[in-house]
């Protein structure tokens, strides 16, 4: 045993002085390397027939010689993976010219001693040290020149096309086999014919293997762990475009050695500035002294001055504006520190803000500009457009929000001047069914699945019973996504009731016009008809049918056409027009009627025809029809008006006088203004443009002043009216609310009085409390001092238990058994809830005892690792942990710091199904901080806060699936309160969680 320790410790001593002769090549070259290999050589030589030993009593090992010239393909190999192939053909070459220079010098010695034998033996000089077996040199020379070029191929074959190797696959796949072949050949050359063959083999091949692992061995983890625990296997593994032959193929370019580097640091600069030339960025380059090296051709675009008039100048010279600037600073801050500083700043006659890298370098400083001014007014755009698109979602009416296909509520909005029906958020998470009758929330989800499924936009008008009213409301459904939908709900409470009001109107109009005898339309400003009655296809001797294919010009004669322009300009004025005309019948007759004209709101005009003949009838019965009609809206209980674009008022109801305390003439045109109250002029007018401009809905509340100086509440609401899609004015309503801004200024007294009684109430209730905590404290102090009366009886069941059940007190069955292990179990889960309880109640009595130590924090975590293990193995679950090297020792209880790391991942791992637990350690000058992280369940945001209350779950109910008391976490928060530190927690749902612990790191003596 103790021979192959010396044999280890040879090949070792070998390896590293290879290793250490190629790392100091920057200092002393590789010279001194290919001497060392070329003695190794001689030496192997002459030990080959001097030092052996004998393995399994029959097969000779020459070890010296095995092992130097094992070294020697190590030292190629390890000079082609990391020089190429021009150094590993010099250091082969090296080795040759090396052995052979050896040899003659020592043969020449040879032949001296043998001239002066007496002197050599009064000296004690072994004169076989230098006298060799010509034909085993000559012999293995060759071989070794043949096994290097053979190694490389090899090497270069296994580690770039048979990629299953990998490097260590490769060295020593290739290594092994070169030496196996080289045993074979060299056994054949050098003993052929020679009885002893087949032994010399085996023993090569015993020999040179033992060797060949070790040296694989070593050069593997030189290669792999010599450059940094980081090196990657491809980071010093032959190159992949490289060819297996290359050892053989290279041919090098009629370059002298001595001037090839400098040419290919030439070759490598013009790259670099190539490359330079092509990027997007400005680039410059700084010697020590701020003086220019480089500028490239975007550089002196920025700079507006050609390199030739900076290089070798001094920045702060040729711009000395520059000083004391941002871009001054961080350039000095970069040179300073030795750290890249990247920073923006508005540079050039421009001002263009630029993106700037200043980069430190040996001797000097390297800046990149870049021009991100458009990119930063681009986003200054998209900021704008935001404020702007925020403030248009504001100024809606309407109840906006973003449901999933289940029915649940992902988002919502509600406008910031809507008088709230819901609580802001309240109902996020929250189902349609737990919001909406069932019924309704039926009829909901089916639409937002049919949302879904198809992009046309779904309305859904329904009801809902409040305790003051019904209220009506109008939802639109569009498709957001492929998982949501955008629900808008407006409420048209008071839309529906003027609609129902105005068609129940509409109704009687009909009604009215369909039993009068005078002839009555409907027609635009083109003549076209657009409504009549009866009796107006009755007094032209046409159909119905017939009469509503006509316009005006088809029912006069072609000689009155020339009469035919009606005084627009008074109609829309509200004024009524007469004229006389003829009406050509079917049956080409002429019928003389008198017509009256007026313009409705909607800006057509009503037309009423009646028969000279029956003036005084028809006369009568146009005053009793208009004055029907007027009642429709003088009777109306909100005020009604129309108005042009510009907002002039062109026609009012009785109702929206008496509101506004105007008269009639005052009204009219833009005159109504001047009963706005003056505070609130500027607002609506503001208002009234803002919704021209957008083509939409007016809908404003302001106040009006009346002549006698009374102040009248309203709530103003207007529509579009359009002629053939083209905006010409609008009709509202304006309804008195001044009843309802009483109501709401009695409702504030008496929520400032409630909230008066609720202080009053909370002073009492702080009193009992008080009153509570002295009682909980005097629990909490009953708890504590009954420690060893709740747990002995516990601990006696527990331990009678197993004994029953280890069947020491006599046999049992197997059903005795299951039933004394259940009760077994139970004993623990409830001694462990009496623990929790204890230690609770011993930290609110404040009975709690710490003992603080100097211990290795790395301890608690190994043994909770080594504790939870089996727990996690049993779920499939990953456990581990990340430490600092160098781990420095604290000062606290060690029993209770692993008591919280216990719980923390014992709830790690139960609430992790899939994934992994990791316990992480961080080190900083006062505090080490140590978290728990998994890739379990996660928590709720709403949930987080409920997780440090005793006796508080989350998961819970019938339907839990995890085993607790609630305790873990609260007694986990106290314990490391009292040793002076923090516990907190991270938590995304459905990904995993993050318990950080952060302990004070105290000194030895404290």
């Amino acid at each position: 045993m103790i021979l192959y320790t010396i044999l280890l410790t040879e090949i070792l001593l070998v390896a590293f002085l290879i290793i250490g002769l190629y790392r100091l090549k920057s200092k002393i070259s590789l010279v001194p390397l290919f001497i060392f290999i070329g003695s190794n050589q001689y030496t192997q030589h002459v030990l080959s027939t001097t030092l052996y030993f004998k393995i399994f009593n029959q097969y000779s090992v020459s070890t010296g010689s095995v092992i130097l010239f094992t070294s020697s393909l190590f030292a190629i190999l390890l000079i082609f993976i990391k020089e190429g192939v021009p150094q590993t053909r010099t250091l082969i070459i090296g080795i040759v010219l090396s052995n052979i220079t050896l040899t003659i010098l020592g043969a020449i010695t040879a032949l001296q001693i043998d001239a002066m034998r007496e002197v050599t033996q009064a000296v004690g000089v072994p004169l076989d040290f230098f006298r060799i077996n010509y034909r085993l040199f000559l012999v293995g020379t060759i071989t070794l020149v043949l096994d290097s070029f053979l190694l490389v191929i090899l090497y270069q074959f296994f580690v770039t096309k048979a990629k299953i190797f990998g490097l260590f696959g490769g060295i020593v796949s290739s290594l092994l086999t070169v030496l196996w072949v080289d045993s074979i050949l060299f056994s054949l050359g050098s003993f052929y014919g020679n009885p002893r063959l087949g032994n010399i083999l085996v023993s090569q091949l015993i020999g040179k293997t033992f060797s060949g692992l070790a040296f694989s061995v070593v050069l593997y983890l030189f290669l792999r762990f010599g450059y940094g625990p980081n090196a990657e296997p491809a980071d010093v593994g032959a190159e992949k475009s490289a060819d297996v032959f290359s050892i053989l193929t290279y041919r090098r370019r009629n370059i002298p050695l001595e001037t090839e580097s400098t040419h290919l640091e030439q070759q490598l600069t013009n790259q670099l500035v190539s490359t330079l030339e092509v990027i997007k960025e400005g680039f410059v380059s700084l010697d020590e002294n701020w003086c220019y090296r480089y500028v490239n051709e975007r550089a002196e675009a920025m700079l507006e001055r050609k390199s030739g008039k900076l290089i070798g100048k001094n920045i702060w010279k040729v711009f000395p504006d520059l000083i004391g600037t941002a871009f001054y600073e961080n350039c000095n801050l970069a040179a300073a520190t030795g750290n890249q500083v990247v920073f923006e700043d508005q540079m050039g006659s421009e001002s263009n803000w630029y993106l700037l890298k200043a980069v430190p370098a040996k001797s000097g400083v390297s800046i990149f500009f870049d021009d991100i001014t458009e990119s930063i007014r681009a986003k200054a755009e998209i900021e704008k457009e935001q404020r702007r698109n925020e403030a248009l979602l504001n100024a809606l009416p309407d109840l906006i929000f973003v449901v999933d296909r289940n029915g649940v509520f992902r988002d919502s909005h509600e406008p910031a001047e809507r008088k709230a029906l819901i609580e802001r958020g309240s109902l996020i998470g929250k189902s349609i069914k737990d919001v909406l009758p069932e019924d309704l929330a039926l009829e909901c989800i089916e639409n937002i699945e049919a949302a879904l499924d198809d992009r046309d936009v779904l309305d859904h008008f329904y009801e809902l019973n409040y305790p003051d009213q019904t209220r009506s409301f109008e939802a639109r459904y569009i498709k957001n996504s492929d998982f949501d939908v955008l629900v808008v709900v407006r409420d048209i409470t008071e839309e529906t009731r003027i609609r129902a009001a105005l068609k129940e109107s509409e109704m009687k109009y009909r009604a009215l016009i369909d039993q009068a005898s005078d002839g009555i339309l409907v027609h635009n400003l083109d003549g076209a008809i657009l409504d009549f009655n009866k009796a107006a296809a009755m007094h032209s001797g046409y159909s119905i049918e017939e009469f509503s294919k006509f316009g005006i010009a088809d029912l006069l004669f072609t000689e009155d056409l020339a009469e035919l322009p009606i005084p627009y300009d008074r109609l829309k004025n509200g004024e009524s027009t007469f004229t006389r005309r003829r009406i050509k019948r079917k049956d080409g007759s002429a019928l003389v009627m008198d017509i009256s004209s007026r313009m409705n709101d909607e800006g057509n005009v009503i037309a009423i025809a009646r028969d000279v003949s029956e003036r005084l009838a028809i006369d009568k019965e146009i005053i009793e029809s208009e004055n029907r009609f007027r009642s429709l809206t003088e009777n109306a209980p909100i005020g009604i008006f129309q108005a042009d674009l510009n907002g002039e008022f062109v026609y009012v109801n009785q109702p929206l006088l008496e509101i506004t305390g105007l008269k009639y003439g005052e009204s009219m045109g833009y005159g109504w203004t001047s009963a706005v109250a003056p505070e609130d002029r500027e607002r609506v007018r503001r208002q009234w443009q803002h919704t021209v401009e957008s083509d939409g809905h007016f809908m404003s509340g302001f106040r009006w002043k009346k002549p006698d100086g009374s102040i009248t509440f309203s709530s103003v609401r207007a529509v579009p009216l359009r002629n053939n899609e083209e905006l010409f004015g609008f009709i509202g309503t304006i309804a008195d609310i001044t009843d309802q801004k009483r109501a709401e200024e009695e409702l504030a007294l008496y929520r400032e009085e409630l909230e008066r009684l609720v202080e009053e109430r909370t002073a009492a209730l702080e009193i009992e409390t008080i009153k509570a905590k002295s009682a909980d404290r005097l629990k909490s102090a009953f708890l504590a001092t009954m420690s060893h009366e709740l747990r002995t009886p516990l601990n006696s069941i527990i331990g009678f238990t197993g004994i029953l059940i280890n069947e020491i007190a006599g046999p049992l069955t197997e059903e005795q058994k299951k039933q004394l292990l259940m009760v077994k179990n139970s004993g623990r889960h409830l001694l462990s809830l009496i623990n929790d309880i204890l230690d609770l109640s011993k930290i609110e009595a404040g009975e709690m005892a710490v003992v603080k130590t100097e211990y290795d924090l790395r301890k608690s975590i190994f043994n909770t690792i080594a504790l939870m293990k089996p727990q996690a193995e049993t779920k499939g679950i990953a456990l581990s942990y990340e430490l600092p090297p160098n781990m420095p020792k604290i000062v606290s209880d060690e029993r209770r710091i692993e008591q919280v790391l216990i719980n923390l991942v014992d709830n790690a791992v139960k609430f992790t199904e899939t994934g992994k637990v990791t316990v992480r350690c961080e080190v900083t000058e006062n505090v080490i901080i140590t978290k728990v992280i998994d890739t379990g369940i996660g928590i709720r945001n709403e949930d987080i806060k409920k997780l440090f209350v005793p006796f508080s779950q989350i998961d819970s109910g019938l339907t839990r699936n995890h085993q607790g008391t609630g305790l873990g976490l609260s007694i986990s928060q106290k314990l490391i309160k009292i040793l002076g530190g923090t516990i907190s927690v991270e938590s995304e749902y459905k990904k995993g969680s993050i318990f950080t612990v952060i302990l004070p790191r105290e000194s030895a003596g404290s």
